[in-house]
């Protein structure tokens, strides 16, 4: 299906703004916290204040639905036989 150039430049600008309001309610749940460094923990709370994240739906679950399993598995600690966690938190 073709799409006209003008709805394209409105979507780009509103996942441009969507991002952007993203980034900056990070920064503040880290800010809020006392950290320089934006962790999950500041993902979660953001994906719960969105309705996205339930009783019912984790976070990990949501991460193993929609991204790549690479890209899942740098995400999800998760504990190897060497007793080691991986990725290193």
């Amino acid at each position: 299906m073709r799409v006209a150039k003008d709805a394209i430049k409105e979507v780009m600008k509103v996942s441009e703004t969507y991002w952007d309001n993203l980034c900056a309610d990070l920064e503040a749940y880290a800010r809020h916290a006392g950290r320089k460094r934006i962790q999950m923990a500041d993902f979660e709370l953001l994906f719960k204040r969105q309705g996205y994240v339930t009783e019912k739906t984790s976070l990990n679950s949501l991460i193993r639905r929609y991204l790549p399993w690479e890209e899942a598995d740098k995400l999800i600690p998760v504990i190897g036989a060497d007793s080691k966690i991986y990725p290193k938190l």
